[in-house]
Order: C-alpha cells, then sequence, then structure tokens
C-alpha cells in the first residue's frame, strides 16, 4: 500500500512539472486583437519581436527589452528599461490605487528621475 502511494505522488508531481511551463511560441498575426491594440497605443513605435501563450496568458517581448505579460486580453505585469512615459503614468495610477505606491515611487526615481504625483 505504501509504495502504491508513493507512486501515485510520484507521478502527480511529475506530471505537475511537465504542464508548469508549457509556453508555446505565437506568431504575432495570432495574437488577439485587444493586445495588438494595447501594444500599439501604449508602446508607439515597438514592435513585437516575440510572443507565447501559455493556457488564457500571453506573454509579449518588444524590440529594447520590454516584457508584458496577459491574463487573458488584460496586461498583468510590464517590465524593461526605457519605459514609455505613458506607462510608467499608468503604472503609478494603477499602484496609487491599489495602495503600493512607495516602491513605485523609489522606482520611478531611480530609474528616470521622473515621479509622478
Amino acid at each position: 500500500m505504501k509504495k502504491i502511494l508513493v507512486s501515485f505522488a510520484l507521478l502527480l508531481c511529475v506530471s505537475y512539472s511537465a504542464l508548469a511551463d508549457n509556453d508555446r511560441p505565437v506568431s504575432v498575426d495570432a495574437l488577439p486583437r485587444e493586445i495588438k491594440d494595447f501594444v500599439s497605443t501604449h508602446f508607439e513605435g515597438k514592435t513585437i519581436s516575440y510572443a507565447t501563450r501559455e493556457w488564457n496568458s500571453h506573454e509579449i517581448y518588444l524590440e529594447g527589452g520590454i516584457k508584458i505579460e496577459f491574463e487573458g486580453y488584460q496586461w498583468d505585469e510590464i517590465g524593461g528599461y526605457n519605459l514609455p512615459d505613458n506607462i510608467l503614468k499608468l503604472l503609478w495610477r494603477v499602484a496609487k490605487e491599489a495602495k503600493k505606491y512607495k516602491w513605485l515611487l523609489l522606482f520611478g526615481a531611480l530609474c528616470t528621475g521622473k515621479v509622478w504625483i
């Protein structure tokens, strides 16, 4: 009985780890319209260099080292260097509404020297 339980637990762990990182490359043409609209609106002049999809989420990599993660059609995380001012303002507004703006204030001051209140 003990061997069966250990075998089942091992099988469960292996199957879970196989599903944990299931990112698949996606062509830019296959991305949802909402994601392409977000990128063209907020990152004018930047092109999508690489995109992946995992279940209901997408990771978009723009030229210049910018990474955007989407859950469904809504952005979840934005990271990278040399982010446009409108994105920094958007991040500031979202963090301020969530009452988590102290770290963003420090981040903005260190990275750009610009802080929006």
